[in-house]
């Protein structure tokens, strides 16, 4: 299978399917490139799902085809739109024998008229600054584009917008002092970007260092600097794939560790990179809002399930999710968690609730419903994505 076919594929049902999920069944058939290549292309796809659309239109409007058709369609404009280096006859000849293997000889003739007309082609996206508008232009829903415009006005959203929309290499964070070596760049105290991808295997082997976004580090490290005692048991309550337990483990090496989550799977990622860093932790699997224990916490870290708004950037699909009814559904997951956790924490003890959202609805807002819990609020941090790379994230610390 070749990377634009794979791409395809994980586009045809991206609504119910994650794009990676279906792209790692076939990562062992393509080389590293070619499978980069068709991540690049599928989830680009979807970032930019309104404008394409917009733009397809525009080349011909009267166009009708059927939702698998235009899905194809799409990462064909994509490719020639919105990447570099990839020329038109390369999209139009293994686009064309992909529509052929797919939906026969006509409809194949047809994507190769149609792509052909892309030569020389131009387009202006909408640019008024309205929801409608700059949901086609940055491809958001206008939902989110409104709740990003009441809390942050203007400026800041088509900020957020647009860095929303790039790609940016993996950070890593130090667990000891790292020596110099090239292909990665210093951010912060802790915190690199690695600039080289050829370096990106060698990398994850290692023991001395986790390949994660910098803003978990520097939320955590911003609450952690706030504590007057080291916790001595310490329960991640959502904690797969683990970084945030192993950040808790190297920022208090002495505390006890519990590890719960919902299901196998991710108990199976924990596990692995337990054992990656030898770090002992006693784990569970259940639903963290119905997780029950005889023992008090010091520190409950809730890193709950939200909607992912400040990594839209990383997570595609997440982004046609974002409506009113599943920001309900999630506020209602993430009260149940923290009324949880707040039965489980010692008398002197903290939660620290966290997500990768950056809108008030999963995050400021769970402020007034912890006080009814009895829970204070003690240290808050937010950090929006930015031009170094560093993720949308919230943190909340809430003490008895």
């Amino acid at each position: 299978m070749n990377p634009r076919e794979l791409a395809f594929l994980a586009l045809s049902n991206f609504e119910n399917e994650l794009i990676d999920d279906v792209l790692k069944v076939h990562k062992k058939d393509l080389s590293r490139e070619d499978y980069a290549l068709a991540r690049e292309i599928a989830s680009g796809t979807v970032k930019r799902l309104l404008s394409l659309q917009f733009i397809a239109k525009r080349v011909e409007k009267k166009l009708k085809l059927r939702k698998k058709e235009m899905r194809l369609l799409l990462t064909a404009l994509y490719q020639h739109f919105f990447m570099d280096k990839i020329p038109l006859y390369a999209i139009v000849n293994e686009t064309t024998e992909i529509a052929k293997n797919n939906f026969g000889k006509i409809k194949a003739n047809f994507f190769n008229a149609y792509l052909r007309k892309l030569e020389g082609f131009t387009y202006k996206l909408p640019h008024k600054k309205n929801a409608f508008d700059m949901s086609i232009k940055y491809s958001y829903p206008p939902y989110f584009i409104k709740k990003l415009i009441e809390e942050y006005g203007m400026q800041k959203t088509i900020k957020i917008l647009d860095i929303q929309n790039k790609i940016f290499l993996p950070m890593f964070r130090a667990r000891k002092t790292l020596e110099k070596e090239k292909g990665i760049e210093r951010v912060s105290k802790d915190i690199y970007r690695i600039k080289d991808k050829k370096i990106m295997q060698r990398l994850s082997e290692r023991d001395d260092l986790y390949i994660q976004n910098g803003t978990p580090n520097l939320l955590m490290k911003e609450l952690a600097s706030k504590m007057k005692t080291a916790p001595k048991k310490i329960l991640d309550l959502c904690a797969s794939p683990g970084g945030k337990l192993i950040l808790a483990h190297d920022l208090f090496p002495k505390a006890k560790l519990f590890a719960n989550d919902v299901s196998e799977d991710k108990l199976k990622r924990i596990k692995e990179n337990l054992e990656k860093y030898q770090i002992k932790a006693q784990i569970s699997e259940t639903k963290a809002e119905e997780f029950k224990s005889d023992e008090k916490f010091d520190l409950i870290i809730l890193d709950v399930p939200c909607s992912n708004s400040g990594v839209f950037h990383k997570r595609a699909e997440a982004r046609w999710r974002f409506t009113p009814h599943h920001l309900e559904a999630l506020s209602d997951l993430q009260a149940g968690i923290l009324e949880n956790a707040a039965t489980l924490l010692n008398e002197d003890g903290e939660i620290w609730y966290m997500t990768c959202s950056i809108t008030e609805e999963e995050n400021e807002d769970t402020i007034p419903f912890a006080t009814d819990l009895g829970l204070k609020k003690k240290t808050e941090h937010k950090i929006l994505p930015d031009e170094k790379g560093f993720d949308g994230g919230y943190a909340l610390s809430f003490t008895i």
